[in-house]
C-alpha cells in the first residue's frame, strides 16, 4: 500500500542487521603543509590572522614569512596553534590529526 508506514510492533528489534565493515581512512592521506595551515587560518581569522600568526610563529620559533617547514618543525607550529584557542586551534587541531593519521597509514604501509 502507497505511503504505508511501518510500525514499531512489525520491526524485530533482535533480529540481526547487516552492519557495514569498519572502513581504514582512504589511501592517500598526506601530512598538511604549512601552506594547508596558513589557508586554513586566513578563512577562519579573517581580519585577526595576522596577529594570530606572528604570535604563533614566536612560540614555534619561525618568522612569519616561512612558507615551507620540515615534518618536525610543521608539528611544533600545530602544536603552537592549539595554544591560541577559539577558531585557531579547531584549525590546528584537525591538522595535527591529519598529520597523525599520514604517519600511521604510513607506518602501516597503506
Amino acid at each position: 500500500m502507497q505511503g504505508e508506514c511501518l510500525s514499531d510492533d512489525r520491526l524485530d528489534p533482535q533480529e540481526d542487521l547487516p552492519v557495514p565493515p569498519a572502513t581504514a581512512p582512504a589511501r592517500g592521506v598526506t601530512e598538511p603543509t604549512l601552506d594547508d595551515l596558513l589557508v586554513s587560518l586566513r578563512r577562519v581569522l579573517a581580519g585577526r590572522f595576522d596577529e594570530v600568526w606572528a604570535a604563533i610563529c614566536a612560540a614555534a620559533r619561525i618568522t612569519p614569512s616561512t612558507r615551507v617547514a620540515d615534518p618536525d618543525t610543521l608539528t611544533r607550529v600545530l602544536e603552537a596553534t592549539l595554544a591560541q584557542g577559539g577558531a585557531a586551534r579547531i584549525s590546528g587541531q584537525s591538522l595535527l590529526i591529519r598529520q597523525r593519521s599520514a604517519r600511521t597509514l604510513a607506518r602501516l604501509g597503506q
